[in-house]
């Protein structure tokens, strides 16, 4: 469901309007941020937008208007000048929480020598159906034989597919 004014085609009988609570169970990795949220406001549209006709506000968390919503976040859609659109238009929808991307994803890792942070973190990408550019990582190398060490995942501060924070643990085993 939609809340603000519809996105309008300019000399055209109004489209119907983004409609429905969306939901971001369908992430695909290989895909942009971007492009999935595109994704996602298609699956509520009767039209097929490309993602020149509209730029895309901050996420911002928000509480669902009923116990039957299942939303925590909104973004607002704003027309691009010469798209055929004018207007804004609010959108609901879930970000996933991260650590509930991919139920069963291992939690713990062991490394090699040759392993950078960015190699963890795309490892953890992988293993969690994560969009890097969405999600930061923090944490320490372990030496070796060290034992383990807490990496925490981070939903970057405007991801517009996740939430929240999650550890994973990783280990350079001796």
């Amino acid at each position: 469901m939609g809340t603000g004014s519809d996105l309008s085609v300019a000399n055209v009988p109004r489209l119907p309007s983004i409609s429905g609570d969306l939901y971001m169970f369908q992430i695909d990795r290989t895909k942009t941020a971007a492009a999935n949220l595109l994704a996602l406001v298609n699956t509520g549209s009767s039209f097929a937008f490309t993602g020149t006709e509209f730029t895309v506000g901050a996420p911002a968390a928000q509480t669902p208007v009923d116990g039957s919503e299942n939303t925590n976040s909104q973004v607002t859609l704003t027309a691009v000048n010469g798209s055929g659109f004018t207007g804004t238009k609010t959108i609901r929808y879930r970000r996933l929480a991260l650590g509930a991307t991919k139920p069963g994803a291992k939690v713990n890792y062991n490394i090699t020598g040759a392993d950078t942070l960015a190699t963890i973190k795309d490892a953890i990408a992988l293993e969690h159906n994560l969009v890097e550019s969405d999600f930061d990582i923090a944490g320490t190398i372990p030496a070796q034989g060290a034992g383990p060490a807490t990496f925490t995942m981070t939903a970057s501060a405007n991801s517009v597919l996740y939430t929240g924070t999650y550890n994973v643990t990783v280990t350079y085993p001796a």
